[in-house]
């Protein structure tokens, strides 16, 4: 095998290589983007839901209170 040959052969082995770790890293980046993704609509979600029982336990407590204070001036 010449010394050119062998050149050629080594180059173009490495461009493959190269381009597959590029690739593969494209790959990972996008599957950790689409885990922050739903990671986030998760927490989104447990966030309105709190929100949600916060606002409603305070209006039994606002309504309890004006109960408690009517009954206390009649």
């Amino acid at each position: 095998m010449s010394r050119v040959k062998r050149q050629t052969d080594y180059k173009e082995r490495n461009a493959r290589i190269e381009k597959e770790y590029k690739e593969e890293f494209v790959r990972r980046v996008e599957k950790k983007e689409e885990e922050l993704k739903r990671r986030e609509e998760m927490i989104n979600t447990r966030h309105r839901e709190l929100h949600e029982k916060f606002q409603h336990n305070m209006q039994t407590l606002d309504q309890q209170i004006q109960t408690l204070m009517e009954e206390k001036y009649k």
